[in-house]
């Protein structure tokens, strides 16, 4: 995976979901509105996933309005199909909320958080 892209995905993340943090007062809230977030993220990966398997390049306004455009051909019917997915990302990652809610209070107390940090760290570097 290129640097630019998960840096593009960690500044998306503070321009949008760390400010949301202190505006929006309901924690139930905040959990729909970051699960639509990253519902809506993998739904572009996912059309870019599938672009650049068709065409060999990935999102941009041209090559959107070529997958896109009125005229039905394979490709944009393939990416329609597409769209089946998103109840299934979305009620998915709806429930993997709750239960990480749910499971918080359990795991503050086995210190797995400095592990977890080191964890994703690496993985943003890799």
């Amino acid at each position: 995976m290129d640097w630019s892209f998960r840096f593009l995905v960690f500044a998306l993340y503070l321009l949008v979901l760390f400010p949301l943090t202190f505006i929006v007062p309901s924690r139930k809230l905040f959990r729909l509105l970051a699960v639509c977030f990253a519902t809506f993220g993998l739904t572009v990966l996912l059309i870019d996933t599938q672009a650049y398997q068709s065409i060999n390049l990935h999102l941009s306004p041209v090559v959107w309005d070529l997958l896109f455009n009125d005229e039905s051909t394979t490709v944009s019917a393939d990416l329609q199909h597409l769209f089946i997915v998103l109840p299934p990302i979305f009620l998915a990652q709806l429930a993997l909320s709750e239960w990480v809610w749910k499971k918080q209070r359990k795991l503050s107390h086995k210190h797995v958080g400095r592990p977890l940090a080191a964890l994703f760290f690496l993985m943003f570097y890799l």
